[in-house]
Order: structure tokens, then sequence, then C-alpha cells
């Protein structure tokens, strides 16, 4: 078996209201999420699966990922991160996690993803080192655990065969740090296709190709997600939180927030305290 190299994106815990929902999208990056508490609905590679406490789910790069509180106090450990297999950055076709288990209640892999979590919020030169060692652990117990000479077998749902592995663009890894930086900044197309080295006709149609969504609509979630973390958890007028995220317009930031949660950037923020 190949030897996965680890990359953590972010790593925090969500709790959303039953309202919440997430339209499907295709991910430009893998995401390991604990399911805490509540229930939910996920759907992702021909799978459509309620989760609920102790239920530990892996969505691989590429998936088309939808999903949906159905509980008023559904809340979960999230990890985003980047496996591949070699320095180039080819990205890992199969990690040898099942996509639903319930390892997420053996002790274990929940320390572990507990401790990515706390890592990660820290600001230190070992961050990156730490956060991943912590996730490879949490990744290599649920592994054994569904391997069938494991010490315990979690319930498993089996996935569809997925594509072949895929190459990631570095040009494009480089947009998306740069858009996720500074959320303020809505960057003009000549500063991007400088940074990516690449003319703006090629650029768009590659970040459509390795991301699912145009550079405009990719920084539209980005935004999104970082004002939803900021009405749960502080208490910051949404005007400034708006302004924060780039979105200055206060009508423009609500309108937006409603298309993607279906709910208001106030009601979100009343929902998320009653959980």
């Amino acid at each position: 078996m190949s030897a996965f190299r680890l990359s953590v994106i972010n790593a925090e815990v969500f709790r959303f209201p039953e309202p919440w929902t997430f339209p499907a999208a295709e991910l430009p990056y893998s995401i390991l999420r604990l399911i805490r508490s509540g229930t939910g609905e996920i759907a992702f590679d021909g799978l459509r699966r309620t989760v609920s406490p102790g239920d530990l789910v892996l969505i691989r790069e590429g998936a088309v990922l939808a999903c949906r509180a159905t509980s008023p106090d559904f809340s979960f450990a999230s990890i985003r991160f980047s496996a591949s297999v070699d320095a180039s950055g080819v990205v890992a076709g199969e990690l040898p996690v099942p996509p639903v288990s319930d390892a997420g209640a053996d002790p274990l892999v929940r320390s572990q993803v507990d401790a990515v979590i706390a890592a990660w919020e820290q600001r230190t030169p070992g961050r990156s080192l730490r956060v991943s060692g912590h996730l490879a652990v949490a990744l290599g117990r649920a592994a054994d655990l569904a391997a069938p000479n494991g010490s315990t077998a979690p319930t498993a749902v089996v996935a569809p065969p997925r594509p072949h592995t895929r190459v990631r663009d570095p040009r494009v890894t480089r947009i998306i740090e740069h858009l996720r930086a500074d959320l303020r900044r809505t960057p003009d197309p000549e500063s991007l296709c400088a940074l990516a080295h690449m003319s703006e006709s090629t650029l768009r149609r590659t970040f459509k190709d390795q991301t699912g969504k145009t550079i405009g609509a990719f920084l539209r979630e980005l935004r999104m997600s970082a004002a939803a973390r900021r009405l749960a958890l502080s208490d910051e007028p949404v005007g400034e939180i708006a302004d924060a995220v780039g979105l200055p317009d206060a009508n423009y930031f609500a309108r937006s927030f409603r298309e993607v949660f279906r709910v208001t950037p106030s009601e979100y923020r009343r929902l998320a305290r009653e959980t």
C-alpha cells in the first residue's frame, strides 16, 4: 500500500439548527466528520445515510456532497484535508477507511479527532505536523477497525468504486489559498492570472475542472461558511460580519446567506443559540 501524505486545511466543530442545509457541491478537498450530537442526512458517492452520534464519515475529494440537519442540535467535528500519495500532489484515490462507520465511538478515534481540533486553534510552528499526525492516527485506527482482522468491526457502508486517481494542479491550490487568506478581498482576474501564471480563459477552465465551481462561486462558499461560524460563535453585529467576509452591502449579504442556508443571518444566529 502506498504511503499517504496528509495536509490539514481546516479543523473545527460545527453546530447547526434543523433548517440548515448544504446544497450539493463538488468538494475540492477531503472531509472527515465525527458526529457529536443530533442527527443529519448526508449524501455523496451514491450514498444517502442518516448519521447520528458516534458515526465517522469520510468524504473523499471530488465527491459531490449534500447534507442537512434533521434535528435541532446537529453538531460534528469537521477536518478538511488533502491526501496525496507522493510529493508531486497525486491525490490518493482510496484511503482504506469506510465512507460511513461507527468508528467515531472508538475512544482513540474520538480523542485524535479532538486533538486535531485543539491543535488547529494553536498558532504554533509545529501545528501542521501535529494536526497531520493526529489525523493519521485517527484514520489509521478507523482503517484497523474496518479490517476483517480488526479488534472490533464497526458497521460500515461500502461506497461505489471511485474514479481513478487524479492530479491536483498546484496552481489551483495556490489560488484557493489566496482566496482563503483574506475574505474581504475580491481579487481581480489579472492578479489571479499572474498568481497562477495562466491566461484568464485557462484559469477559469482549470479552476472549474478541479473544483466543480467557478472562482466566484467558490469564494462565495468560503464567505458564507465563515459568516455562519461567526454568527454561531460570536456576538458581532451582522453588518460587521458581512463586512469581515467581504460583503459590506448588508442586503446583498443577507440575500446570499439565505440562498445558501435557507434562513436569514439573524434567524441562523437565533437557531444556533437555541441548540
